[in-house]
């Protein structure tokens, strides 16, 4: 079997929603923050969030993570 790989990057925030065949490019701060952080920073096989993620989850889960 050929283990899977994943890279696993996750952040809050919001953006603009269209109905469909009413969309173009979507430029999202949001988007822009978790693209970068996936590709240029998330290391295979680890999950990095940013501080808006942790912030939200409750304190048992948050001392599972560490800071970058």
């Amino acid at each position: 079997h050929t283990p899977i790989r994943l890279k696993v990057s996750m952040h809050l925030g919001t953006t603009t929603w269209k109905a469909r065949g009413k969309t173009g490019t979507i430029i999202s701060d949001s988007l822009n923050s978790i693209f970068h952080l996936g590709t240029k920073y998330t290391p295979l096989n680890e999950m990095d969030i940013t501080e808006e993620v942790y912030n939200e989850l409750p304190a048992g889960i948050q001392k599972m993570f560490t800071d970058a």
